[in-house]
This record gives C-alpha cells, sequence and structure tokens, in this order.
C-alpha cells in the first residue's frame, strides 16, 4: 500500500464514520425523548447495531474489505438521513421526562473537580500513549481475538475454514475490530480500540445515574471511577477484549428500559434501542447471552406487573425478536459449522459434550466456601471494595430500609438494588471455561455486576446524607474524591511520569500555564479557536504521522515480540525471523500466541490444528499435507517433570519430525526455545534456510 492510498483510506474511514454517527445523531434525536447524555448513549447502540449488521451482511456473502463496507455503512447513514426527514422534527425534547429524584448534592469547588478530571485524563492519555507504540501484547487478543479477525480479513468472509481458539464464541465486538483495523490492513491502532468504547460506557453510567436522581457531582464521581477500577487499568484497557463492550450494551439497554418505565404513554423508541443493545449483547459474548436474558425477563414481568396491556407486550417482544438478529447470526454458525448453536469445545466432539462443560463449569459451581473466597479475593483485587459496598448496601435496601425516603423512591431504590442483585446472579451463572480463578480474569466476567454495584453504592451515599449539612457533604465528597484515584494506583503513576520526569515536569508546566490563561474569562474564546484549529492542523498532518508510526511498528516487530514473548528470560529470535518469510502456510505448536506468526504485514498464513488429540504420527502428516503447510513452528512449552519441577520442553509433534529425518522436513530456524522446519513433499514459497552449525558451534 502506497501512501497516497493510505491517506486516502483514512480520510474515507474519517468521512465515513463521521457519516454514520451524523445519521445516528438525526435519527435518535428526532425519534425518542432523549436528554443529551441518552441521545450519546442511544447513538452508541445506533452505531455499533449499523457497523455489526453491515459487516455480518458482507462478510457472509464474502465481501468483508474496506470499499464493500463502507459503500454499506454510507448507504446506510444516506437512509437514516433520509428516514428522518420523513418524520415530525418536534419529538425531541431537551430536558426532564417521568418523575426524578432531586437531590443537590455536595458541591465541591471547581479546583477540586478541575485537579480530578486533569488527573484522570492524564491517566488516560497515558495509557494511550503506551498503548500506540507497540504492537499488542495482551495474551487473549493475541491468542484469538485479533488472529480471528485477521482470517477474516484475509479471505473476505466469515465462513473461513480455519480459525483460532474459541472461534465458536459470538463475535460482534471481533467484528468491530476488523471495521477499526480494515482501512490499514495492519494492526496500526488496535490499541486504541477499547477507548470510544470506555467513552460510551461512561455516557451510559452518566445518563442511568441522571435517571436515578443522583447529582451532577456523584455523577462525575461515577464518570471519573470508572478508568481507575483496576480491571480496567490493567487488563481491559489498550487491550482487544470484549468485556468492555458487554458492559457499555448492558447498562446502555438498562437506561433505556428504566426510561420507558419512568415515561407515561407508549415508546417504541425507547423499546427499540433496548432490543438493539440487547441483540448485540447476546452476540458479543457468552456471559452477555445471560445478563441479556435476566434483563429481557425482568423487564417482561415489570411490565405485566404494572399492568401492561397485551398488545404492548407483544409489541416489544416483536422487537426484541428483530434485535436478536444482531447476535443469533453467530449461534447460527456454529450450529451449521458443528452441529451445536452454544459451546464447542472441539468441532469434531460427539453433539452435547459441549452443553455437559459449559454447565459444568459455572462461576459458582461447584459452590464451596474456598470458591466464595476466591470470587471476594477477585473482586477486591480487579475492581477493590466499592462492588462489595454496594452490594451490600442492596442487600440492606431490599431486605429493610432504614432511609428517610419517600415511599415512591423507595420503590425505586428497591429496584434498583434489585437489579444488582440480579446481575450478581447472572454472574454467578457464567460459564469459566478455559479461564483461571485469580485475578483479574474471573472479574471481566462479572463488569456488569461490577459498574451496577458500583451505582448502587454511590446512590446508596446519597440516600444516606438527604439530611447532612453542606459543610459535611462537601467534605465528605472530598474524601471520596481521594479514593475515585486509589484503585489503579493512579498517585503513584501520576508521581512517576509527572514529578519524576523532566520532560513530565515541562508538559504539566506547560498545562498549567494554558489552564491558568483559561481561567480568565476573556481568555476562554480565544483558547476555544487555538483548540480548534489545532484539531484541524492534526487532523490534516495525521496521514503522516500514522504512516511513520506504521513503519517503525514494522521495522521493530519481531524484536518488540521476542523481548515480550520469553521464557525464563531466554528471547527467541523466531518472530524477526519470519519477518523475511512470504506466503508462507505455518502451523505452530507448543505457544498460544499465534497473532506475532503472521508477520508485520500479516504476508503469513496460519494454519490452526483442530484435531489436536491425534496421536498417530500419520494421520497428522497427512492433515498438514492435506492442508498445504510450508512451515512448522514449534515453541518449548513448561511442563511439569517427575519430581513436580517445571522443565522447559518440547512438544510431541516435534518428535514425529525428527523421527521422520530428511525426506519430510528441513531444519531452517532454530535456537534455545523454538525451531522451524520447512514442509519438503508440498509446494511452497521460497524459506530462508540457515546453518545450525553456525548458529550453535
Amino acid at each position: 500500500m502506497t501512501f497516497g492510498e493510505f491517506t486516502l483510506r483514512w480520510f474515507l474511514w474519517i468521512a465515513m464514520n463521521g457519516g454514520l454517527f451524523f445519521g445516528a445523531y438525526k435519527l435518535c434525536s428526532h425519534w425518542a425523548r432523549l436528554q443529551s447524555a441518552e441521545l450519546a448513549t442511544a447513538m452508541g447502540i445506533v452505531v455499533v447495531a449499523g457497523l455489526v449488521g453491515v459487516e455480518t451482511v458482507c462478510g457472509a456473502m464474502g465481501r468483508l474489505d474496506f470499499w464493500t463496507v463502507g459503500s454499506g455503512l454510507a448507504l446506510l447513514a444516506v437512509l437514516m438521513v433520509w428516514g428522518n426527514r420523513r418524520r415530525e422534527s418536534n419529538n425531541r425534547i431537551i430536558g426532564a421526562s417521568g418523575s426524578r429524584w432531586t437531590w443537590q448534592g455536595a458541591s465541591l469547588p471547581n479546583r477540586v473537580w478541575l485537579f480530578l478530571v486533569i488527573a484522570t485524563g492524564v491517566h488516560l492519555a497515558s495509557r494511550v500513549v503506551l498503548s500506540l507504540i507497540p504492537p499488542p501484547s495482551n495474551w487473549d487478543s493475541i491468542w484469538y481475538h485479533l488472529p480471528s479477525v485477521v482470517e477474516w480479513l484475509k479471505s473476505g468472509s466469515l465462513w473461513v475454514s480455519s480459525e483460532p481458539p474459541y472461534w465458536y464464541h459470538p463475535r460482534n465486538a471481533e467484528l468491530l475490530l476488523a471495521w477499526w483495523l480494515l482501512p490499514f490492513r495492519s494492526d496500526l491502532l488496535a490499541s486504541l480500540y477499547s477507548f470510544p468504547i470506555l467513552l460510551w460506557l461512561a455516557y451510559s453510567v452518566w445518563a442511568l445515574s441522571e435517571r436515578l436522581g443522583l447529582s451532577k457531582e456523584w455523577r462525575w464521581f461515577l464518570v471519573l471511577a470508572l478508568p481507575n477500577l483496576g480491571v480496567m487499568a490493567s487488563v481491559v484497557l489498550g487491550t482487544q477484549k470484549n468485556d468492555l463492550l458487554v458492559a457499555a450494551l448492558f447498562i446502555s439497554a438498562l437506561t433505556h428500559l428504566m426510561a420507558r418505565n419512568q415515561q407515561a404513554g407508549n415508546d417504541d423508541g425507547r423499546v427499540f434501542l433496548s432490543a438493539l443493545a440487547l441483540g448485540l449483547l447476546i452476540g458479543t459474548k457468552l456471559n452477555g447471552l445471560i445478563y441479556g436474558l435476566f434483563i429481557l425477563l425482568i423487564w417482561l414481568c415489570a411490565m405485566a406487573f404494572k399492568g401492561g396491556s397485551l398488545a404492548t407486550i407483544r409489541r416489544a417482544i416483536t422487537y426484541y425478536a428483530g434485535g436478536a438478529l444482531l447476535g443469533v447470526f453467530w449461534f447460527a454458525r456454529n450450529w451449521f459449522l458443528t452441529g451445536t448453536p452454544l459451546w464447542v469445545v472441539d468441532p469434531h466432539a460427539p453433539s452435547g459434550q459441549g452443553q455437559e462443560a459449559m454447565a459444568s463449569s459455572l462461576i459458582a459451581g461447584p459452590f464451596s466456601l474456598e470458591t466464595l473466597r476466591l470470587l471476594f479475593m477477585d473482586t477486591i483485587q480487579g475492581a477493590g471494595w466499592w462492588p462489595i459496598l454496594g452490594l451490600v448496601g442492596s442487600i440492606v435496601v431490599v431486605c429493610w430500609s432504614p432511609l428517610k425516603i419517600s415511599t415512591n423512591d423507595r420503590i425505586r431504590a428497591r429496584g434498583v438494588a434489585g437489579l444488582t442483585i440480579a446481575s450478581l446472579l447472572a454472574f454467578l451463572a457464567t460459564p469459566r471455561t478455559g479461564l483461571v480463578t485469580s485475578g483479574h480474569s474471573i472479574i471481566r466476567l462479572g463488569l456488569p455486576f461490577v459498574i451496577l454495584a458500583l451505582v448502587s453504592f454511590f446512590a446508596l451515599i446519597h440516600w444516606l446524607t438527604l439530611d447532612w449539612p453542606a459543610s459535611r457533604r462537601r467534605w465528605g465528597a472530598a474524601v471520596l474524591s481521594v479514593f475515585v484515584l486509589v484503585p489503579s494506583g493512579m498517585p503513584d503513576e501520576l508521581l512517576r511520569r509527572l514529578v519524576l520526569s523532566p520532560r513530565g515536569l515541562a508538559t504539566l508546566a506547560l498545562f498549567g500555564l494554558m489552564l491558568g490563561i483559561a481561567w480568565r474569562a476573556q481568555w476562554r474564546a480565544l483558547i476555544a479557536r487555538w483548540a480548534f484549529g489545532s484539531v484541524l492542523a492534526l487532523l490534516a498532518l495525521s496521514p503522516i504521522f500514522l504512516w511513520k508510526l506504521q513503519n517503525y511498528q514494522w521495522s521493530h516487530w519481531g524484536g518488540a515480540y521476542g523481548d515480550l514473548w520469553n521464557i525464563d528470560g531466554v528471547r527467541s529470535g523466531i518472530f524477526q525471523w519470519l519477518e523475511s518469510t512470504e506466503n508462507t502456510k505455518i502451523a505452530v505448536y507448543g505457544s498460544q500466541i499465534f497473532y506475532p506468526f503472521y508477520g508485520s504485514r500479516w504476508q503469513n498464513q496460519l494454519y490452526f490444528d483442530v484435531e489436536s488429540s491425534v496421536n498417530v504420527r500419520e494421520r497428522w502428516l497427512d492433515r498438514l499435507s492435506q492442508d498445504r503447510v510450508n512451515l512448522v513452528v514449534f515453541y518449548k512449552v513448561k511442563k511439569k517433570g517427575p519430581t513436580d519441577t517445571v522443565e522447559l520442553q518440547w512438544p510431541r509433534e516435534r518428535e514425529w519430525v525428527v523421527q521422520g529425518g530428511s525426506s519430510a522436513f528441513a531444519p531452517v530456524y532454530r535456537d534455545r526455545i523454538a525451531e522451524a522446519w520447512s514442509v519438503k513433499n508440498l509446494r511452497r514459497a521460497p524459506v530462508n534456510e540457515c546453518d545450525f552449525r553456525a548458529m550453535y558451534p
């Protein structure tokens, strides 16, 4: 790809996204009675639904490429704008709708809020910068998230015959990642994928807390606390995981369902938006399916309890059935390919084996005190004490409420607490096959529960401080603001990145000078014009910066992965050596880090051995020959020895290659922890051979 084509694709990609957001804005602003935060939440739902829908259709037809998908999105944006012109333009109501809680809350000085916003902004900016330079390195991302997307983009189809592990999961998040990578056909901006979803989640949490009547101060606390959760700061942000999208869709659907219940009369727009969100949710991850079913069941029961008409319930079910099409495709695809729609341990396993494995691997089962202790420790490590406090407060509110609030507000409080407990039950009913019950691995699956518990915690503080004087509320909010920064270790990060760094000190001084100038009212308009001009200049220069960044990443590809993925401090040069290969089909054994073997420009193909249980060497060789594999790579793996010591051992397939001699395989690369053997009896692209004696004299 030349620089001219790169620039053209970049600006077209920006224009397509801008057109899609504009169409979503016109559609949502005139379709339902939305406030500002709810409008942003609704736009996120429509944009994601449009991207997933268009890419699903193009991928199912074998046309998953930049021009086809871009044309589909442009057509969708035109249809949304044109369809909106046919509607009344006076349906949008800005402001409150429905009965609401009122409380002015704790007022902090503007300088305190300014400090909180700057601290969170520096934290996120450092995450962006640190994520942008190196290639993707998260384990799950380079194991199966990114390899799946690469296989789709290289073949142009969602029906590829070979995919990495966990290909049978719902993959709406990977479709969004595919659109993120389509203009460059590289992972140039892959590490920024999670940040727009975090922004959408922040808007959703703001809209939900606004519906609950929390004041602007407590809403700011909630939004600023999100990126500081331990699971966010160290696991989710800067990666290609799908847990953040699950949480954003869950909170968005819940927000619009709550708004629908607070409004009088029928509001099909709210119901349809929630239907789109739930349809996307069930097609994003298996725990999203469980969360979506819980929400839908609770809301339908609430409608029936409130005396909703049969026609209203029937219309809502119709909307949800239509929205489910955005997620059902993946289960239909699994059923067509393997005969089982939900959980496939092995595509060649007997029917029903996957479902049995799923039922026996729930987070809550087999339940024991040890399981409860691990879940408690995982929650503390992944999200701090807030979810625990919010859950305890929810139980108190459900069982017995000593709070001095009105009857209607108490009913709403119990409803929110009940949803928190229901989300906990959905979390405990989530399968965890293949995950480790420690650290952040489990709590990622409970991110919707964590966020709802966080909302419950701040709502509980809101209820408990209703009768406090203003001075006491101010001091309490100031103390709480300190804990907003604690879970991610932000004070330590600020100290290391700003105070102890000369470059950071200069940046902080310049930023402080700009804030001091902007503090004066007469300079604000000038600063705004400077900011707007700077954005335009950065946009104009962005192709040059991105082009140079991509070339830098490509030139350091092998070295970056060699330094990152080593065993006991031993660095392998296999990734750097693979940069010299082209159009080579590689089978990898002993390593789960598949993505680096594609090469920096995705110049190689990977062969995923779906029948890893084969014990016959001849059958294994037949499969390699049938699938036209050119190169076999072996990576040493850690295995326990007879005395419970951990040793580095070659995988079993390497022994089969050595047994075959020079008639079938030829060595082309070797170091202390990795080897590469070319398959001699196949037509293959030329591979650079090397002399082992020169490497190890």
